[in-house]
């Protein structure tokens, strides 16, 4: 319940552009439910638009070790560039 809770205060925030109060609940859905892989995707996706590059690059990578074939997730790893 705590999970599903923190996801859709999660999902609210997103749809409101409040990114970060957004990765705060997504954060709070993967610690609830750490094998979730879209609680991570979104946790990824809310610190990417909160300009949290490193948190992003996290929460993709480790939804994409929960589900390998999902390629949205290496679409968005492939948006990060490393710094020449």
């Amino acid at each position: 319940i705590e999970a599903l809770q923190a996801f859709t205060e999660g999902r609210t925030a997103y749809a409101g552009a409040d990114y970060a109060v957004a990765q705060a609940a997504f954060r709070r859905a993967t610690v609830a439910a750490p094998r979730d892989p879209a609680a991570w995707a979104n946790f990824g996706t809310a610190a990417w638009q909160a300009a949290d590059t490193a948190a992003a690059v996290l929460g993709w990578q480790r939804a994409l070790r929960l589900a390998p074939t999902a390629s949205e997730l290496r679409d968005r790893l492939a948006l990060v560039t490393a710094p020449q």
